[in-house]
């Protein structure tokens, strides 16, 4: 989960961990609202699935997308807009200076928000292997990176592995399930 985490305080000070730390954990707060709209989701996908209703099904998912990401892109752009303000006052000025790790890490769930509810649909679809494989495929992808760049990049490479990670997991998932499902 916090493979980012655990690769900045292997390679980097323990400042530069309490830095990247502040930002990652204020990041999750993004993936609040598409979680609480996608609450009730898993039974209404299987129930269209098997009755082959697409159309639905789809219009469903971009439903629940559209609700839970607009609260989601409301915060990612507050956190882009005003992140060193929103840093100092949660977590005091000493971590106002992770201001751009939380913009490259608000990207990445940018993307995320915008890609919808794809690892969702293809578990309830039947498709659990290639969400598995996707997601292992891109964690690989994003640590080899971040091992790669943290020596010159230091925690703002850590974040940009990351933060492209995510967001091939996300495309990945939605050209899948595009291709496999037709949603």
């Amino acid at each position: 989960q916090r493979a980012d985490i655990w690769i900045v305080g292997m390679f980097l000070s323990d400042e530069d961990v309490a830095i990247y730390g502040a930002a990652a954990r204020l990041i999750t707060v993004v993936a609040v609202p598409m979680v609480m709209a996608s609450a009730v989701l898993s039974p209404v996908i299987a129930e269209l699935y098997a009755k082959n209703d697409k159309k639905r099904l789809e219009k469903v998912l971009r439903v629940v997308a559209t609700l839970g990401g607009l609260p989601a892109v409301l915060i990612i752009l507050l956190f882009v807009t005003f992140g060193e303000p929103v840093l100092g006052i949660i977590y005091g000025d000493y971590y106002r200076s992770s201001a751009t790790i939380l913009v490259i890490l608000s990207l990445g769930q940018l993307v995320s928000m915008l890609a919808g509810v794809c690892a969702q649909l293809l578990l309830m679809t039947g498709h659990q292997k290639p969400v598995m494989y996707i997601s292992v495929f891109s964690a690989l992808v994003a640590i080899g990176v971040a091992i790669i760049l943290v020596d010159t990049y230091k925690e703002i490479g850590v974040a940009a592995s990351f933060a492209a990670g995510i967001v091939l997991q996300n495309v990945l998932m939605a050209v899948y399930a595009q291709h496999v499902l037709g949603v």
